[in-house]
């Protein structure tokens, strides 16, 4: 809520409208709160964020080192054989935080390249700087 800015209030989600704004890309979504504070003023606008899942257990990459992510599947840079190599990998979820959770078994279970950068080419040689994820 504007008037409580870092405090979050659990709520769940009633109903979500049909039309988004065509200029904000905002959408009207209807929310019931489960601990509501005690004063709630009229028309005071919130920032809802709304959680679809949970991942017990993901493989994380940024979403700046993966190409083409096209809502399903991305292209990764992977060290096969201490060399680079280029990968497409089924993608799972995506995180608030920019982040891709891949699928348990992406890249055949290749280290993938977190860090991106210019000078990245298939067939060059690289040393992982940390243990393979």
């Amino acid at each position: 809520m504007r008037s409580r800015p870092g405090e979050p209030i659990p709520a769940e989600v009633v109903r979500i409208g049909l039309e988004s704004d065509r200029v904000t890309e905002e959408r009207r979504v209807y929310l019931r709160c489960r601990a509501c504070p005690d004063q709630v003023f009229l028309g005071e606008q919130i920032e809802a964020e709304i959680e679809i899942g949970r991942l017990p257990a993901a493989k994380l990459v940024p979403e700046a080192a993966a190409e083409g992510f096209d809502g399903a599947t991305a292209r990764v840079w992977v060290i096969e054989e201490g060399r680079l190599a280029r990968r497409e990998v089924r993608v799972v979820a995506r995180t608030l935080d920019s982040r891709l959770a891949l699928a348990p078994d992406a890249a055949g279970g290749l280290p993938i390249v977190t860090a991106t950068g210019r000078g990245l080419a298939p067939g060059r040689r690289v040393v992982p700087a940390g243990p393979a994820r």
